[in-house]
């Protein structure tokens, strides 16, 4: 798949995803930095593998809630990333374009201005695994947010790391 053809895909993703409102997760985090961070984030992550894709998540000062969705796609996969629901070591089998699945933010922590978190576990195609992603990142000035990331096998496979960055939009 060329690269024009894997922003297509995730660009249809982030679409689809935009039109249901993502579960909300666990949050710890401070009254202040709830504060300085409550709004609308959007950006993207790469990895020296070719992955990336986008991410788009919000968090609600007012409600204390957060939640979020993370798109995962590869130049060269054949098959979306997908939420894992089967026994680990089992290939799901392929997913179709029309099931395609964003991934969950599972649960976050924000404090003086760092951010962790992990995504729900998912079947990545490309190293026929049960995986699961952890991140961190640093707030710089408020309007940003630039972190790694790392994505595991489950069954003591590869690991990947990466790098995320996200911009507020405005308010």
């Amino acid at each position: 798949m060329n690269r024009m053809a894997g922003v297509a895909i995730v660009l249809g993703l982030a679409g689809a995803a935009c039109a249901s409102r993502p579960a909300e997760i666990p949050l710890q985090i401070a009254p202040r930095d709830l504060e300085v961070l409550a709004g609308n984030w959007r950006g993207s992550y790469s990895t020296a593998q070719r992955r990336h894709g986008l991410i788009d998540f919000r968090l609600d000062a007012a409600a204390g809630a957060a939640y979020g969705d993370v798109f995962m796609i590869a130049d060269h996969a054949t098959e979306p990333y997908a939420q894992f629901h089967g026994l680990p070591g089992v290939d799901p089998g392929p997913v179709g374009a029309d099931q395609s699945q964003t991934l969950q933010i599972r649960f976050a922590r924000i404090e003086d201005g760092r951010v962790q978190g992990a995504l729900t576990a998912y079947w990545d195609p490309d190293r026929h695994c049960r995986a699961v992603a952890t991140f961190t990142g640093s707030v710089r000035e408020s309007t940003t947010i630039d972190g790694t990331f790392e994505s595991v096998c489950t069954d003591g496979g590869v690991t990947w790391r990466g790098h995320w960055s996200v911009t507020r939009e405005q308010r």
